[in-house]
């Protein structure tokens, strides 16, 4: 029984520790303050709480590319795929890496809390969040790229999808 029993939590162990994400908390002087991050993590709850065409639960990105899932008040939240295969990411996923890089890549830059960096999956995705001033959407619904349901794919190499 003690030997099924330290078999068990050996390969609990394992799986877990293969299943571990690297967060990577770069430069904080390209990192969004910390607020508007919170605000981006309450917009992905509300998508996914309330099921709404114009803004899928689930996110599609061709092999090698990057889809912005979020850009507001110069704020940009990326879903990137590293495979050789186009892949469809629940929103939910991208909402967890945003929620981790919220609470690891907190730092104080001019005054101000800012939260920002990469989340890098063992499965060859990953989550960027950082300030780009190109984001000038006031709200949600000024959101580009999400307005009547598609999303535009950043950098594809071939597999885009709209």
């Amino acid at each position: 029984m003690r030997i099924v029993i330290i078999t068990l939590l050996l390969a609990l162990l394992a799986t877990m520790a293969a299943a571990q994400h690297t967060v990577n908390c770069w430069g904080k002087a390209i990192h969004p303050e910390l607020s508007r991050v919170q605000e981006a993590i309450r917009f992905f709850e509300h998508t996914i709480d309330n099921v709404n065409p114009r803004f899928p639960a689930a996110v599609h990105a061709g092999r090698h590319s990057c889809v912005e899932t979020y850009c507001v008040h110069k704020t940009s939240i990326r879903y990137c795929n590293d495979s050789n295969q186009g892949r469809t990411m629940p929103l939910q996923n991208i909402m967890d890496s945003t929620i981790v890089i919220s609470r690891e890549c907190v730092a104080d830059h001019e005054g101000k809390k800012v939260a920002g960096g990469v989340v890098d999956h063992p499965d060859h995705w990953s989550v960027v969040v950082q300030k780009d001033d190109s984001c000038t959407a006031e709200g949600i619904q000024d959101i580009p790229g999400i307005q009547n349901g598609t999303v535009t794919v950043v950098g594809a190499q071939g597999d885009k999808k709209e």
